[in-house]
Parts: structure tokens; C-alpha cells; sequence
């Protein structure tokens, strides 16, 4: 938990999507177990309180030390920065991503981003995907989309085929 970097939007997407399918998964589960053992009010979202709280009451740390990690796990887990920590956002966080490494997750990832299942994905379909119920996407939330996009497209075609996902999600994720 403490390593993970939510520094690629593309990868939490990917990763947000496989755990999404599979908490049938061991890892999955075990997670949504601890963050449930976290969650003191029931509400289905962590605070930094309750991680500040975990972090003295489990690993004896001080009140500064608690603070400090908790605030580092929320810099880097909290990805849709509303001070808080989802469930999925939490296990995207805890489980150990070389399991979502295999063919068939990385294909069915790239399904989902492929719609019109041409074998491709363009930016319009990423940016679908991204911007699903949002009316009116800022230009700087665009601009990062097509950088990280152009990060992806290795060959410059304007499409991410199948090998530059695949490429990107072992990278990403290793």
C-alpha cells in the first residue's frame, strides 16, 4: 500500500477496471476485509483519521509518524482527491498488480477500452471512458489524458494497439 503511485491515470483506469471484475480474487477479498476492519463508522470510505488511527493503534507509531503516512497514502491513493479513500481505490492500492499481468486480463482491459473492438484504442475512446457522466472536461484534464496517451502510442499512429498496452500495463505495473 505504502508504495503504490497513482502517477499514470491510464493504469489506475486499467487497474480500477480489473479489480472492479474480479474481487472473487483471494487478494481482492482480503483487502476489502482490511479496509472494512478501517472503516470505523461503516460509511464505505477511510479518512485520513481512521488510517492515522490504524497506523498508532497497530504499528505504535507516534502521532507525527501516524500523520505523516497517513498523508503520504492519501497523496498517492486518493485519486479522485476527495479526501477520501474508496473501497476500490483502496484495494487498487493494497493488492500486488503482477497478478493482472497475464494475457487474458491485460486482453480484457484492452476490450474495455476498445469499443468499436477494431483492435485499437484512440483517444476519443479513452477519453469516453474518462470523461463518462462528466458534461464538461477542463482543458487541463484533456491535455493530461493525450499526454499520457502520446506516453502509450510508442509508434506515434495515433492509436494504443494491443503490444503498447500490454507494453505499458507490465511496465506500469512491474
Amino acid at each position: 500500500m505504502e508504495n503504490y503511485k497513482s502517477d499514470n491515470i491510464i493504469k489506475c483506469a486499467v487497474l480500477a477496471y480489473l479489480v472492479h471484475q474480479n474481487t472473487h480474487l483471494k487478494e481482492c477479498q482480503d483487502a476489502s476485509k482490511l479496509f472494512n476492519s478501517l472503516d470505523k463508522d461503516h460509511d464505505g470510505k477511510l479518512k485520513k483519521n481512521d488510517l492515522i488511527y490504524a497506523y498508532k493503534e497497530y504499528f505504535n507509531l507516534s502521532d507525527q509518524q501516524a500523520i505523516n503516512k497517513a498523508e503520504y497514502i492519501f497523496k498517492n491513493m486518493d485519486t479522485d482527491n476527495n479526501g477520501m479513500l474508496e473501497n476500490e481505490e483502496f484495494i487498487r492500492a493494497c493488492i500486488n498488480p503482477l497478478i493482472f499481468t497475464s494475457p487474458n486480463y491485460i486482453k480484457a482491459a484492452f476490450d474495455y477500452f476498445d469499443k468499436d473492438k477494431d483492435g485499437n484504442i484512440s483517444i476519443p475512446e479513452i477519453e469516453e471512458k474518462f470523461f463518462q457522466g462528466i458534461k464538461h472536461q477542463t482543458p487541463t484534464s484533456k491535455m493530461k489524458l493525450q499526454k499520457m496517451f502520446d506516453q502509450i502510442d510508442v509508434d506515434k499512429n495515433g492509436y494504443i494497439t494491443f503490444q503498447e498496452f500490454s507494453y505499458m500495463i507490465k511496465g506500469a505495473i512491474s
